[in-house]
């Protein structure tokens, strides 16, 4: 049942990410629309929790999947379009095909949702593109979705006065003229969105929003080849490119004096522009006691402002006479913008298992022109879009591949499109029993599935050989079970509601048996991803307790939430409660756990690193805070204690607008196990340099957990055996004394 249900919330997902519908904190969190979201919307037209209920019980799948597309298209109607537009559309299509048969079968249901997608997707604009309409749409999802974090220096749209005041000055500094075109309009929204200086809000053009869609449903029609672009750091910057700051480490001299984002203008006089990446990185490496003199700007409208930094290294730091740096990552902006060129070109990536391009693409080719067309001027979005199509259809590569001698040949290869499912979780089964799973992002709707394999492939070989030696009827059973289980797994299986019993059982075997393995965790560069997989993730792996609390705004309202998960061993329980109201003002909302299936004994380590964001330091923060993991971090070279994590601790939901645009709005701020994260990261409980380094020490770390483990089950055996030792001789002199006369019996050995 669990395994069917997951797939079921699979499919209803899919249903509705391909228009873009489901409501996502990004990160990019998606989660069903709540109750008390509705709050905003006419409640006389909102049947209670109960009656919603009561009605979905009688719903086939089709009924299911098309009533959840018909509410995601209304709630964003009502929050967005006008009331009268809102009304027709639930006139219309609400109970379109009740009577027509068509939400019987899958392919009947999702034509339904298609058909209502034309006519919800804009949001009553009109057909044709119209740019004031557009603006006028996205406008509306800040004014009525945006929370600034409590942030006193920022626009504060909760308060009408301040929002009144944020609407009269775009409605003066936006240019008509921009409203004619979509690029205008694109660009109006970014002007907008920038006034409001959240650094991860984002606008999305309609191509954009159509690749995000795909890494949710991880299907893309394409070829199967991951492509990069070669000599980035030939480039020049100036422009759209210019270096910006991470978020300084602690023990760097730049700590409290630049912020995560500042732009880099100038360096010790000398202005970047013109510069070469790789020329201008030389800057920011030096002897320790040099000084540095930074020019920075904050937002784009700010004056720029300067800094004086001293280089610093650790004592342990190799070369450390010269490679003294600031204690901070540096990235360059736009950088997925950087034009194409004879120097900067696509370069291939291995192709993925069973996709169209193997055989006919090595790792290493150049990829120069798509249909004959060459991709100089292009950018790597325009040149992706190229590629994928539509499927079954053909498309043209020209390649250069480099031969033994360093000879580059020139020559076109057809590759017939396919649909290529990716994948974000990776498996590795390491030796002594430990599982390592490198997760890319908690975006996609196949990671709560895939990660489950993993836990069961780490788990079912230690439980099959905690039951060896064991000849009852029973545990033979089992350990066939658990060893045909680990080999389907390992050659693709999924599991589904008999594997999940299975999976279950050898999770029980391990905790009650069980001794060595461990899981390994990688969320080096995890950038985060959706809250509804994250906590079927939680479930899978945490065996009770506050899995996370939100700070939010609930949708179209003034009101601030707290919105708060945890589990325990049967349920998963989510509250709501107005902020400053206390636990009797809560909403409670319980539902069936998704079931552990990481024991509670296995050793468990995370590695995380200055890239780890958002959903991945929620996953971090709430093993670190309930002590079920350790968390591994990467030192920066002179870097002074313990190393942490982005700190992206808010949420965006992803807001579709007319004609394929989006926005990801902030509208929350979450706590990991409860404790605040946003601007200051996770700290790390141990360090290491580099990833080799991390995974070296959780590996060690995990073995030195075993070893202790196995030390006290052995001091427990051995007092077992004392004790039943003690028991028996005290049994054999009751049995002597017994033999005796009653008033030869010693009574004072039996107090």
């Amino acid at each position: 049942m669990v395994a069917r249900s997951l797939q079921m919330k699979k499919q209803v997902r899919t249903y509705l990410s391909r228009h873009g519908f489901t409501l996502v904190w990004a990160l990019g969190f998606g989660a069903w629309l709540g109750f008390g979201a509705w709050n905003y919307f006419n409640s006389a037209e909102v049947a209670t929790p109960e009656q919603v209920v009561a009605a979905r019980k009688q719903m086939t799948p089709g009924q299911l999947a098309y009533e959840k597309a018909f509410r995601s298209f209304e709630t964003y109607f009502r929050l967005l379009g006008d009331p009268d537009d809102a009304k027709r559309f639930a006139a219309n299509w609400q109970h379109r095909f009740d009577a027509s048969g068509k939400l019987k079968t899958e392919e009947g249901t999702q034509a339904a949702i298609e058909e209502m997608s034309k006519v919800g997707s804009l949001l009553g604009c009109p057909a044709q593109f119209n740019g004031k309409c557009l603006f006028e749409r996205a406008k509306r999802a800040y004014i009525r979705v945006h929370y600034n974090l409590g942030d006193a220096d920022l626009p504060n749209l909760t308060d009408p006065k301040q929002r009144a005041e944020w609407s009269d000055m775009i409605d003066k500094t936006i240019d008509p003229k921009l409203l004619e075109s979509e690029d205008g309009v694109f660009a109006a929204i970014r002007q907008m969105r920038d006034s409001l200086h959240m650094p991860f809000d984002l606008v999305h053009s309609p191509a954009m929003t159509k690749t995000e869609t795909r890494v949710r449903e991880a299907h893309f029609p394409g070829i199967g080849v991951p492509i990069a672009v070669t000599n980035v750091e030939k480039n020049k910057l100036g422009g759209l490119f210019h270096f910006f700051f991470g978020r300084p480490q602690s023990g760097s001299p730049l700590l409290g004096k630049v912020q995560l984002g500042d732009v880099v203008l100038a360096v010790n006089d000398r202005n970047l522009d013109g510069l070469t990446i790789e020329e201008a990185k030389q800057f920011f490496v030096g002897k320790p006691g040099d000084h540095l003199k930074l020019q920075v700007q904050r937002d784009q409208d700010s004056k720029p402002f300067e800094v004086d930094a001293v280089f610093t290294c650790a004592p342990d730091v190799p070369n450390c006479s010269s490679n003294a740096n600031l204690g901070v990552d540096l990235g360059i902006t736009h950088l997925n913008e950087i034009p194409l060129s004879e120097i900067s070109q696509v370069i291939a990536e291995a192709p993925v298992e069973g996709s169209p391009a193997l055989g006919k693409i090595n790792e290493g080719d150049l990829i120069v022109a798509v249909n004959h067309e060459s991709l100089n001027g292009l950018i790597v979005r325009q040149v992706v879009e190229r590629i994928h199509g539509d499927v079954d259809t053909p498309v043209v590569l020209t390649l250069k591949r480099k031969d033994a001698s360093g000879n580059y040949s020139k020559f076109d290869v057809t590759i017939t499109r396919k649909v290529i499912e990716k994948h974000a979780v990776h498996f590795t089964a390491l030796e002594d029993g430990i599982g390592l799973v490198v997760l890319d992002q908690i975006s996609s709707l196949n990671v709560p599935a895939d990660f489950a394999v993993a836990i069961a492939r780490t788990v079912l070989p230690l439980a099959s050989e905690a039951l060896n030696g064991k000849t009852d009827a029973e545990s033979l059973r089992l350990v066939a079970q658990f060893n045909e289980l680990n080999q389907k797994l390992a050659q693709g299986a999924t599991l589904d509601d008999a594997s999940m019993r299975i999976a279950m059982k050898a999770r029980d075997v391990y905790e009650e048996l069980g001794q060595g393995g461990g899981f390994i965790l990688d969320l080096t560069h995890n950038p985060g991803g959706e809250k509804s997989i994250f906590l079927d993730l939680a479930g899978q792996i945490l065996p009770d307790g506050l899995v996370v609390s939100l700070r939010e705004r609930e949708f179209g309202t003034d009101r601030i939430m707290i919105h708060e998960d945890s589990l325990t061993p049967a349920f998963a329980i989510s509250s709501d409660r107005p902020l400053g109201m206390g636990l009797e003002g809560a909403t409670i909302h319980p539902s069936v756990r998704v079931p552990l299936l990481l024991p509670k004994k296995m050793s468990f380590k995370v590695l995380v690193g200055p890239n780890t964001a958002s959903a991945a330091e929620l996953t971090a923060g709430m093993l670190q805070t309930h002590k079920r993991a350790i968390l591994i971090g990467r030192k920066l070279p002179g870097q002074k204690g313990h190393s942490s994590t982005l700190g992206k601790g808010s949420g965006q939901a992803t807001i579709p607008l007319p004609y394929g645009f989006s926005l990801h709005v902030t509208y929350l701020e979450f706590y990991p196990g409860g404790e605040r994260s946003n601007g200051r990261g996770l700290i790390a409980d141990l360090d290491a340099d580099g990833l080799s380094a991390q995974r070296e020490l959780a590996i060690a770390e995990i073995k030195k957990d075993n070893l202790a483990m196995a030390t006290r089950m052995e001091d427990t055996q051995l007092a077992k055996d004392r004790n039943r030792e003690i028991l028996g001789n005290d049994m054999r002199d009751r049995a002597n004394e017994d033999h005796k006369p009653l008033e030869s019996q010693d009574p004072s050995r039996f107090k």
